[in-house]
C-alpha cells in the first residue's frame, strides 16, 4: 500500500493472493525477505497466533499445507465441537492483522529503480563505468528462458530477471560466492546473497513445497558461507516427477533492479559450475 514502487506493489498484490491459498515463496523471497522490517513482522505475528493456537489446544484432524483451504481440517468431525475451528480462525486472522499494522508500524526502506539510477549518477562529472560478473549454472539440464515457467510470478518477471533450467541431475550447487541466507527446511528452495551483492533465489520444481521435504537431502544451513561448485542440496528428480510435480527451476535475481542490468548468455544446455548469467553493474 504505502511503496511507490509499481513493480513491487503489483508483486505484493500478487503475492499476497498466493500466499492465502499456501504458496508463500513469492512473498517472503520477493516482498518481505528484501524489505526485511515486513519479515520481522511476520515472524512476530505469525509466532502470536501461533501461541494463541497451541495455548488454546486446538488441533488438526489431518495434515495439509495452512491456507484458506485447509480450515477445515480444523474442523472436528468426531464430536461436532465448534471452539476448535473458531479458534483457528480467529487466530489466522489475528496474525493477519498483526502482520500488516506491524508492517505499517515498523515500515521499511525502498528504493525504486529510478531512486538507484539517480543515485548511480549523481555526480554529472563523475566518469561512468560498468563491471560485469558471471553466475555459475546451480544445475545441469536444460536453460529456459524465465517467460516458460508454469508459474506466472517467476514467468512474468516481477520476483526479477534470471534463467530457468530443466534439471537432469539431481545436484545443486552454489552459482557463486557467498551466504546462505535462506533455506526452506522442505529444501525445494535456497536464498544466496553473493560477495557482489545479487541475492538469488532457487527454486527447486514448481509447487514442490507440498512434497513437505520428501525427496530433497538438505547439505547446508542458513548463514553457512560457500563457494561456487559447492554442493547444497540433493533431489530425486524422478520421486518429483513420479509425484505430479514440475522440475523446471527458476533462477532469479531477487535484487535485480540494485543492477544495470542481467544479462543471459547464449547457452542451451548447461553443465553445472559453468557461466549462465552475466551481471552487470
Amino acid at each position: 500500500m504505502r511503496t511507490k514502487d509499481t513493480k513491487l506493489r503489483a508483486l505484493g498484490i500478487s503475492s499476497t493472493v498466493t500466499s492465502l491459498f499456501g504458496i508463500t515463496e513469492p512473498t517472503v523471497y520477493g516482498v518481505t525477505l528484501p524489505l526485511k522490517k515486513p519479515f520481522i513482522a511476520a515472524c512476530i505475528s505469525g509466532g502470536i497466533g501461533g501461541a494463541i493456537i497451541g495455548f488454546s489446544g486446538v488441533k488438526a484432524f489431518s495434515s495439509s499445507l495452512v491456507s484458506l483451504l485447509t480450515i477445515p481440517t480444523f474442523i472436528n468431525t468426531v464430536d461436532g465441537v465448534e471452539s476448535n475451528v473458531t479458534v483457528a480462525v480467529i487466530a489466522t486472522g489475528i496474525a493477519f492483522v498483526l502482520a500488516f499494522v506491524g508492517t505499517l508500524i515498523l515500515g521499511f526502506d525502498e528504493q525504486t529503480q529510478d531512486n538507484q539510477l539517480e543515485n548511480k549518477h549523481a555526480n554529472a562529472g563523475e566518469p561512468i563505468t560498468s563491471a560485469r560478473h558471471t553466475l555459475k549454472s546451480p544445475l545441469t539440464g536444460k536453460v529456459l528462458p524465465l517467460s516458460e515457467v508454469p508459474d506466472q510470478v517467476f514467468s512474468s518477471g516481477v520476483m526479477g530477471k534470471g534463467i530457468a533450467i530443466d534439471p537432469e541431475v539431481g545436484e545443486l550447487v552454489a552459482p557463486a560466492d557467498g551466504e546462505i541466507t535462506t533455506i526452506f527446511p522442505t529444501g525445494h528452495a535456497v536464498g544466496i546473497t553473493t560477495t557482489d551483492g545479487a541475492e538469488i533465489l532457487i527454486h527447486i520444481g514448481m509447487d514442490t513445497v507440498e512434497l513437505n521435504g520428501n525427496g530433497f537431502e538438505i547439505l547446508v544451513k542458513q548463514g553457512d558461507l560457500v563457494k561456487a561448485g559447492d554442493l547444497l542440496i540433493r533431489f530425486d528428480i524422478e520421486a518429483i516427477r513420479a509425484a505430479g510435480y514440475s522440475v523446471i527451476t527458476p533462477v532469479v535475481i531477487t535484487n535485480t533492479d540494485a543492477f544495470a542490468d542481467i544479462l543471459e548468455l547464449d547457452q542451451k544446455e548447461i553443465i553445472a559450475n559453468e557461466d549462465v548469467l552475466a551481471i552487470v553493474k
